[in-house]
């Protein structure tokens, strides 16, 4: 028996997504506590859009920023329900590995209001 068989058993292995595609967080860019509203998230997609309560500055050579990418790896709770839209988050700003904005460390501190049935 060869080595040739043999498995990787390096955290980068197991942390792979069932497409096969690496799973990153996001690199904390300002670990000042924001918060914000869930604006959507497809849970099946794994991503959404946060809006801010305050205006965020702008990234070099952008224009302010009034809403931000999240992505499912950046929950606090990845276990739990996906955020739904109205709840009430809080977050750090992040990049992605390409240096693009975004939420990272997402909690969700309120759930949304649903309306009651009639």
């Amino acid at each position: 028996m060869g080595d040739e068989y043999a498995y990787e058993t390096s955290a980068d292995a197991t942390a792979m997504d069932p497409l096969g595609a690496k799973m990153q967080r996001a690199r904390v860019v300002d670990a000042t506590r924001l918060r914000g509203r869930v604006l959507w998230f497809d849970a099946r997609k794994n991503y959404g859009g946060i809006q801010p309560y305050a205006q965020l500055p702008p990234e070099v050579g952008e224009t302010a920023r009034w809403h931000l990418f999240v992505h499912g790896n950046d929950l606090v709770e990845p276990g739990g329900q996906p955020p739904q839209s109205g709840d009430e988050v809080e977050f750090c700003r992040g990049a992605c590995p390409r240096g693009r904005a975004k939420a990272a460390r997402v909690v969700v501190t309120a759930a949304a209001m649903s309306a009651a049935p009639l």
